[in-house]
């Protein structure tokens, strides 16, 4: 497959502390995962969150089909998202609102030579996103991307998109 959809993150960048909405999130338990809550630079803070995708973690529908993450795309993991932040808790919502940036980032795969992407979002959703103050952003990852038989000289600083 040229093109393998992975995951959708939310990455918020702030100047304060994102600390309610990391605590929020993580009364969901195993459902969201925080991949990086805190300080990149002096006065400049990071939290980064994805859907968890382990399937014993939601219902099975009736014809015994995984309904969870692991079966979803981008649409349904951002719906999901908008979802949490719908309903987030006022301290929460106060640095939602303040943050300097809040992005979906939709991450796939990518063969070498690939055809185009095509990636449709609805515009309900569309439109939830817009509503809550964020962001859609692309992150298309190379097949070799952490691939220690790589021939692409790596820097082991994680990822890039995170550190900004």
């Amino acid at each position: 497959m040229p093109f393998e959809f992975c995951n959708v993150d939310l990455n918020i960048r702030s100047e304060i502390p994102l600390t309610a909405i990391t605590e929020h999130f993580a009364s969901y338990g195993d459902r969201v995962l925080t991949l990086y809550s805190g300080q990149t630079t002096p006065g400049k803070y990071l939290a980064s969150f994805d859907i968890h995708w382990d399937e014993a973690l939601y219902p099975y529908d009736s014809d015994g089909n995984a309904t969870g993450p692991e079966r979803w795309g981008a649409q349904e993991m951002i719906e999901a998202f908008c979802e949490l932040l719908e309903h987030l808790p006022v301290e929460a919502h106060k640095q939602w609102t303040s943050a300097i940036s809040r992005e979906f980032d939709l991450g796939y795969e990518a063969d070498d030579h690939c055809p185009p992407l095509k990636v449709t979002i609805t515009s309900d959703t569309l439109k939830r996103v817009l509503a809550i103050g964020a962001e859609l952003g692309f992150t298309v990852y190379p097949k070799c991307f952490g691939d220690p038989q790589s021939t692409i000289e790596e820097k082991p600083t994680g990822d890039s998109n995170l550190a900004d």
